[in-house]
């Protein structure tokens, strides 16, 4: 969960995580991501969907992991980019 403002008031959301997933300690392992615990309480938007594209790039659905990575800033993008064809 995450707590976003808007004008005059406070909503929360839940944002979607690798943890939606049902992500293996395997995986957890491979791609670099804490215990769930941890990983919530340090999370924003931006690592999460970073973290969703590392997921579905590690179980071989790049479709899904591209649309992960559309999301990111720039910068995360191309790290991404980078991290998947120069291991």
């Amino acid at each position: 969960m995450y707590v976003k403002f808007g004008e005059n008031n406070l909503t929360t959301q839940s944002m979607e995580t690798v943890f939606d997933y049902n992500i293996t300690d395997k995986e957890r392992e491979n791609i670099g991501i804490p215990d769930k615990e941890h990983y919530l309480l340090f999370n924003d938007e931006d690592s999460a969907n970073l973290g969703l594209a590392k997921l579905m790039h590690e179980r071989g659905d790049m479709k899904r992991a591209t649309m992960y990575a559309n999301k990111l800033p720039p910068d995360l993008k191309w790290d991404f980019y980078r991290l998947i064809t120069h291991p």
